[in-house]
């Protein structure tokens, strides 16, 4: 949120689950990669 990146991830939520679903872990990242790809 602090970078205007909305937090798709819960730490909570990953800790119970046995493995993170791979389409959150990858939209998450991609997202903040879209967010910083242009900053000099």
């Amino acid at each position: 949120e602090i970078a205007d990146i909305t937090p798709l991830l819960d730490v909570e939520d990953m800790v119970i689950m046995q493995r993170p679903d791979w389409k959150c872990v990858f939209t998450y990242v991609q997202s903040i990669y879209r967010r910083f790809k242009d900053e000099d």
